[in-house]
């Protein structure tokens, strides 16, 4: 499986203050959820033959 990796980060947002250990849970998640996804994706219909990207 190969997953690419798309950031585009909006240099105009303000810096805010936040809890390192609760805002590194967000990425883990959401990479987690996303990588669940790519991977079940096309299982009902066969072979998928999506471009897998996580923007």
């Amino acid at each position: 499986m190969h997953v690419t990796l798309e950031t585009a980060y909006d240099a105009t947002v303000p810096l805010v203050s936040a809890v390192p250990a609760e805002v590194g849970r967000v990425p883990l998640n959401l990479f987690q959820n996303a990588f669940y996804a790519v991977r079940h994706s096309g299982r009902n219909s066969g072979k998928s033959t999506t471009r897998r990207a996580l923007k």
